[in-house]
C-alpha cells in the first residue's frame, strides 16, 4: 500500500492517514484547509473513508472514480458505496493543500445515482445534493451530472460545439473502468434519458480542391504558422443534418481532420491541412505508440468521414 512521502525533513503532514486510502506516493507535505471544512468535517470524512473501504465494491457502479475535467494543479478522488456512502476529495499541488472534502449518503436508483452531502453543525463546507445518470460505454462507466448530460451527449457524439466563454459544461462526470482502452461503440443510456442521446454525423466527401501550400492557416483552435499543404472539401451533409461551423470530422482510416467552415442546408465545406516535408511532399506519421513517418494517403471523393465520438479532450 502507497503513502504519503515527506519531502521536507524533519516535518510531518496532519494529513498523514489519508495516504492509505488515495494511495498515493510521494506528495510533499499535505496541509488541510479549515477555510473550507472543520476539524470536525475531517474526522467524519476519515470515519466514511474507513467504511467504505471496509465494505468494498459491490458493482460496477461503486468504488474509485477519477474526474472527467482536466486538472495540472491538483488530483480529484471520488469514492463510492451503495451501503457506506460516498467520500470525495481534491487536492491542490502546487500548494499541496487538502482543499476540498465531501462525504454522505449515496441514493442509487436503476438509472442514477444521487450523493447527498452530510451537513456538520458550524462547519464552513458547504453541502451538495446532486444527481448522476449512469452512462455504460464499453468497459468505462460514466456518472455524468443530470444538467450536463446534454451537452455531455453532444461532446460525446462530437457535435459540441463550444461557446465564445470556452465553458465545458460537458465536463462534470465521473468514470472508472478500462482507462488503457478506448471505450468501443456508442455510450449506453438509460431508457429515460435515450431521448438526450445524439447520434455522431456520417457522411462521405463529395469534392476536394488541388492542393495548395500556405501558412498562417487557422482551423477552429489551431494556427498553422508554418507553410502547410492545405485541402478545401466538401461534404454532403449540411445543416439540416446537425453540421455547424467548427465541427470537427475524422476521415476514415486516416488521421486527418476537417474543420467546418461555411454550411449550407445539405452541404458543408471545410479544411484539412497537413505538415509538410517539402512544398511537394505532405508529412505523415503512423498510427501507433511508435509513429514512423509514412507515405499520405489520398483525399478523395467518395472517403467517409463522420464526428470525433468521444473525443473529450483531444
Amino acid at each position: 500500500m502507497l503513502a504519503f512521502s515527506a519531502v521536507a525533513s524533519g516535518q510531518e503532514s496532519p494529513l498523514m492517514w489519508l495516504g492509505e486510502f488515495i494511495r498515493f506516493n510521494e506528495l510533499p507535505i499535505l496541509q488541510p484547509d479549515h477555510s473550507k471544512y472543520s476539524e470536525r468535517d475531517l474526522e467524519k470524512f476519515r470515519e466514511k473513508l474507513q467504511a467504505i473501504r471496509s465494505t468494498g465494491s459491490q458493482d460496477q457502479w461503486e468504488g474509485r472514480f477519477a474526474p472527467g475535467g482536466l486538472d495540472d494543479l491538483g488530483i480529484s478522488i471520488l469514492d463510492i458505496s451503495s451501503k457506506a456512502g460516498f467520500a470525495g476529495l481534491y487536492i491542490y499541488t502546487c500548494m499541496p493543500t487538502l482543499r476540498a472534502i465531501d462525504f454522505g449518503t449515496v441514493n442509487v436508483r436503476p438509472d442514477t445515482i444521487e450523493l447527498v452531502s452530510e451537513e456538520i453543525a458550524g462547519s464552513p463546507r458547504k453541502p451538495k445534493r446532486t444527481t448522476y445518470v449512469k452512462i455504460k460505454w464499453g468497459n468505462r462507466f460514466y456518472l455524468v451530472e443530470e444538467k450536463s448530460l446534454p451537452a455531455w451527449s453532444e461532446k460525446a457524439a462530437g457535435v459540441f460545439i463550444a461557446q465564445e466563454d470556452y465553458s465545458q459544461p460537458w465536463s462534470n462526470y465521473w468514470v472508472t473502468g478500462d482507462f488503457e482502452n478506448e471505450p468501443a461503440g456508442e455510450p449506453e443510456f438509460p431508457d429515460r434519458f435515450k431521448y438526450l442521446k445524439r447520434e455522431p454525423i456520417k457522411t462521405n466527401i463529395l469534392s476536394v480542391t488541388s492542393r495548395s501550400i500556405e501558412k498562417d492557416v487557422e482551423t477552429g483552435n489551431t494556427f498553422h504558422s508554418a507553410e502547410s499543404a492545405v485541402y478545401r472539401v466538401v461534404i454532403a451533409a449540411g445543416r439540416k443534418h446537425g453540421v455547424k461551423k467548427g465541427m470537427e470530422l475524422e476521415l476514415s482510416e486516416m488521421s486527418d481532420v476537417l474543420t467546418i467552415t461555411e454550411v449550407s442546408s445539405d452541404r458543408a465545406s471545410g479544411l484539412i491541412v497537413r505538415a509538410i516535408v517539402d512544398p511537394q511532399t505532405d508529412h505523415c506519421l503512423s498510427d501507433d505508440t511508435k509513429p514512423e513517418p509514412i507515405e499520405c494517403p489520398k483525399i478523395k471523393v467518395g472517403t467517409k468521414i463522420s464526428t470525433k465520438i468521444g473525443s473529450f479532450w483531444f
